[in-house]
């Protein structure tokens, strides 16, 4: 294995580590009843740490595919190399989930307690919930894909 090669895959590692572990902290560690408050206050800000670590790892990954298919000739089809594949689009699923929460995570900014605004949270707990479960799901895609 070469330093690009490596490089790539320590990024996608630590980023997608990053990622799973910020989705985690919303969805598990945050207590229900403090969950709108962190939402309304710090979610914003960790929501872009959130993106850079998804985007990078979703970026890492492909690069990982390309750059195997062009200088150590690896088939996305053989030797179990599909369950990388399988993996990757369900992160990819996840990752445009993650979008959509980042898209309404600014509405909450400035409304006012109410129905809309519950509506809102409830919409991103759900959200979050399969995002978190996709990305679960994408990692063991990608253990059981490693031994290629």
């Amino acid at each position: 294995m070469d330093i690009i090669f490596i490089a790539l895959l320590s990024i996608h590692i630590i980023a997608g580590t990053a990622w799973v572990g910020f989705a985690m902290f919303f969805e598990i560690v945050v207590e229900q009843h403090k969950r709108q408050v962190l939402l309304l206050h710090i979610g914003p800000r960790l929501g872009r740490y959130l993106a850079i670590a998804s985007t990078m790892t979703i970026i890492a990954g492909a690069l990982l595919i390309v750059y195997g298919y062009l200088f150590y000739n690896m088939s996305i089809f053989g030797n179990g190399a599909s369950t990388l594949v399988i993996g990757g689009l369900l992160g990819a699923i996840a990752w445009l989930l993650g979008i959509y929460l980042g898209l309404l995570s600014p509405r909450l900014n400035g409304q006012k307690a109410g129905p809309v605004q519950s509506q809102t949270i409830g919409r991103m707990r759900i959200v979050g919930r399969i995002e978190l479960a996709l990305l679960i799901i994408t990692i063991i895609f990608m253990v059981l894909g490693s031994n290629i």
